[in-house]
């Protein structure tokens, strides 16, 4: 109980990592662009999250999937696949949200 545990709170704080880091990533932004440019800026933000999202997921799949096989010792079981399945959503979720909080926020600032 206690390794799923350990596992979980894992997956829960590389989650928060990824949250932290698109929110990181529009944070430091320190000149808006005209509104003609806004929507390449944040396409340009998207293209700089992935790789680090695709590292993340590949690197946090291994992880839980050598956790659930090797330290559990569970053979049939596929949770390491709904894991990912999460992970992806929310960092999905993540960069939607802060690309839209960015949009709005300078679009207002704009006006």
């Amino acid at each position: 109980m206690i390794k799923r545990i350990l596992k979980y709170l894992i997956n829960l704080a590389c989650s928060a990592l990824m949250i932290w880091f698109a929110y990181l990533s529009y944070a430091i932004i320190v000149r808006v662009p005209t509104s003609g440019e806004l929507m390449d800026l944040i396409w340009s933000q998207v293209n700089q999250l992935l790789p680090t999202y695709l590292i993340s997921i590949v690197i946090i799949s291994l992880l839980n999937y050598l956790f659930e096989r090797k330290i559990e010792q569970r053979k049939q079981s596929y949770e390491f696949l709904i894991l990912l399945l999460i992970q992806i959503v929310v960092m999905a979720l993540a960069t939607i949200y802060y690309s839209i909080d960015f949009y709005n926020f300078s679009m207002h600032n704009q006006s």
